[in-house]
């Protein structure tokens, strides 16, 4: 992809690929099936994809935690609603009433 780039060391080259698909796995980097003794991986660097839904889940986990802390702290009185009543509602479609 776009993304991908290479880096030239004295003893080494990194090279960062990044798949145009990022939920399909790779069976290999070649058409080769036999894995070449010049390439290696950097664990250092690696990211699984298949864990990055974790990430994610954390992300929102933080979210939602905030989201009930700041609602714990409003404790206060709700909110005037009542100029809502001066607004007119649409009709509903007649088949919405058959289902109440």
């Amino acid at each position: 992809s776009k993304d991908s780039r290479e880096r030239v060391y004295d003893r080494t080259i990194n090279v960062l690929l990044r798949k145009v698909k990022p939920d399909y796995a790779w069976p290999r980097l070649q058409k080769d099936e036999a894995k070449p003794s010049w390439i290696s991986v950097d664990f250092d660097n690696w990211r699984d994809w298949e864990n990055e839904e974790d990430e994610g889940k954390v992300e929102y986990d933080q979210y939602v935690d905030m989201i009930r802390e700041m609602a714990k702290d409003n404790k206060g009185a709700p909110p005037d609603m009542g100029d809502l009543s001066d607004v007119s509602a649409p009709p509903l479609p007649p088949n919405c009433h058959d289902s109440l």
